[in-house]
């Protein structure tokens, strides 16, 4: 019976892999234009109705971080360039850590908003969640303003998020807890493990309970494996004293999972990077026949893709089977299609930070670099989780850049 049951679970999960829609593209750390924009896009769209069944916290969450986006472009326009009120910047951002992810549903938006309707100003509580309307005056010194403007835009985005992503496409993330890769993370970084495995009736509780959660999630990351099934195989190895065996059982699959959020499965096949001239790759690409966007393009990506003297150049040509080439939709999530197409939002300047840094995450994609970053659902603690592999690593977060590890990532794949 247990084997039968087993199959059917293969059988049902991949059947929901090969069926089930795949979410849209999106980063962890969108700026809330874009989360604004992605909002939009919902509304827009007949027949939804998910807005109907949110708590009324996540919708004050979303309608007080609107109503803070259209305060915030008021008082800037009486405000000279340099002394505008942001809330992002490049020196700020800070990613999300694997040793620190974040984790939000409605009961944390709704434990944030009630916490911050009680402690933060009324001068802007009043008018973010209340009646009060918006003036082009600041109600505050700056930097306080600043201080708790970030907090009430960050609870909008994770309202957004929730409403937007998790929601409509629960079921998939929560299949991709498969990808949750914290206990590999965890335990590839102790010394001498195989030691402490086999000494662990002799460790503290609380190291015996860190090992428990890590080695568990080894287990889950094997596609035929349930949770309730990794708890009582790691029971019965804690009880024969054979963690070392439990943990070679999963280790390699564990360990293929986090490699494929950094390795190159399905190369290009138009890089020029050879011995004959080593420092320099070259890769074409479809000339957008408009020198604002060539320039924009040229330097953001040469920039970018650069380490000691080594350089990727650009070769801008007019045609060519399967070359990337890039193109601008209004309103789209900046993504790559079909694997050679960037697709960019064409109702945002070029000149914003963000759009610089989505041109060079983006074109990263198109040398088949994968994402580093992962979120799912955890139906156990009832939470949607997201992490990055790397904050430093321009294909995880964009606090990142480009890297060493990424320019030998590059060199293994294509250097000839």
């Amino acid at each position: 019976m247990k084997y039968k049951y087993k199959v059917f679970f293969v059988v049902l999960f991949f059947s929901k892999i090969v069926f089930s829609q795949t979410p849209p593209h999106i980063p962890l750390d969108l700026s809330s234009h874009e989360y604004q924009k992605l909002l939009d896009h919902y509304k827009n769209k007949p027949g939804v109705l998910i807005f109907d069944t949110l708590q009324s916290e996540t919708q004050k969450a979303i309608e007080g971080g609107e109503k803070l986006s259209q305060w915030l472009k008021l008082m800037n326009r009486q405000r000279s360039a340099e002394d505008q009120i942001r809330l992002t910047s490049k020196e700020t951002r800070k990613g999300v850590p694997i040793d620190s992810p974040n984790k939000y549903n409605e009961r944390t938006i709704k434990e944030k908003y009630d916490t911050y309707t009680q402690e933060m100003p009324s001068e802007i509580i009043d008018v973010v969640y209340g009646q009060k309307q918006i003036s082009a005056e600041l109600p505050l010194e700056k930097e306080t303003f600043i201080e708790h403007a970030r907090k009430i835009d960050r609870l909008y985005q994770s309202a957004v998020r929730w409403t937007t992503i998790m929601l409509p496409w629960k079921t998939w993330y929560i299949e991709n807890k498969k990808r949750d890769v914290r206990g590999y993370y965890y335990l590839n970084q102790e010394s001498n493990l195989d030691e402490k495995l086999h000494d662990f009736q002799n460790l503290d509780l609380k190291t015996q309970d860190s090992f428990k959660e890590y080695l568990i999630g080894l287990c889950e990351n094997e596609i035929w494996t349930t949770h309730d099934e990794c708890v009582e195989t790691l029971t019965t190895h804690i009880s024969k004293n054979a963690l070392v065996e439990y943990k070679n059982k999963y280790w390699r699959n564990s360990q293929s999972t986090w490699r494929a959020y950094f390795e190159i499965r399905d190369p290009r096949r138009d890089i020029t990077w050879t011995t004959q001239n080593p420092q320099k790759a070259m890769i074409p690409f479809i000339n957008p026949k408009n020198k604002k966007i060539l320039d924009f393009l040229k330097f953001n990506i040469e920039d970018e893709f650069k380490n000691n003297q080594w350089q990727l150049s650009m070769k801008f040509v007019n045609s060519g089977l399967d070359t990337a080439e890039v193109q601008f939709r209004p309103g789209v999530t900046p993504h790559v299609s079909s694997g050679n197409i960037i697709v960019m939002d064409a109702n945002t300047p070029l000149e914003e930070y963000e759009v610089q840094w989505t041109i060079r995450h983006e074109f990263g994609h198109i040398l088949r670099l994968p994402d580093c970053y992962v979120e799912f659902y955890d139906t156990h603690e009832d939470i949607a989780i997201n992490y990055q592999l790397d904050t430093t690593d321009l294909m995880c977060s964009r606090a990142g850049d480009f890297n060493e590890r990424i320019y030998t990532e590059l060199k293994r794949v294509y250097f000839r």
